[in-house]
């Protein structure tokens, strides 16, 4: 087998590995889930699955890394306006939308979590200074991690009550429209001649 051929099966390996965990994690749970089962249920040995992931916690970390990797990419776009970087953040959420579902409802993955919750704790405070702008207030910091907290906890309550099912563009509507309100008239910086300004309020 060539390199090339070599990293496309460790390649399509990984990605079922990872496809499975999800599937498996949400039809037993993750504490019920073990790598074993895992390897079983691919037909392929548990040091394979080890090979990809070395803990359980590292499987979960990929399971939401594109997720993390959208809010970072959307947090580093210069945007002129809070609703373009509010709205690319939605999106990511509507991306990641069924991992998500499965992975929110497991009371078992707090055992899992604090990596995950250090890095979503520090994105959040990023997003949010990105939000407020340069030399923000605090109240316009305060109206930053509100809209934030409205934005996610608004996707995440619609995943929740819809049963797995497609949130619909009105709702979506909806849930950016609050986050924006939040924010009242805090502006993302303006890029122009490769400086940064603050737009006005």
């Amino acid at each position: 087998m060539t390199t090339a051929a070599t990293s496309s099966a460790i390649a399509d390996t990984r990605g079922r590995v990872l496809e499975t965990a999800a599937r498996m994690f949400g039809e037993r749970g993750y504490a019920a889930t073990s790598f074993r089962d895992i390897a079983v249920e691919l037909g392929i040995t548990k040091a394979a699955v080890y090979y990809h992931f070395p803990s359980k916690e590292g499987l979960v970390s990929a399971l939401v890394a594109p997720l993390f990797d959208a809010i970072e990419a959307a947090i580093d776009a210069p945007r002129g306006e809070p609703r373009a970087l509010l709205a690319r953040l939605q999106g990511a959420v509507v991306e990641a939308g069924p991992t998500l579902a499965v992975l929110s409802q497991d009371p078992s993955l707090a055992e899992a979590g604090e990596v995950i919750k250090s890095r979503v704790r520090g994105l959040a405070d990023r997003t949010a200074l990105v939000l407020a702008g340069p030399g923000a207030s605090r109240t316009r910091v305060v109206r930053a991690h509100v809209a934030l907290a409205g934005l996610f906890g608004g996707m995440h309550g619609l995943q929740q009550s819809s049963g797995g099912v497609a949130p619909s563009r009105r709702d979506l509507a909806t849930i950016l429209d609050a986050a924006v309100a939040a924010l009242g008239g805090a502006q993302l910086p303006v890029v122009r001649d490769g400086r940064r300004r603050s737009s006005p309020t």
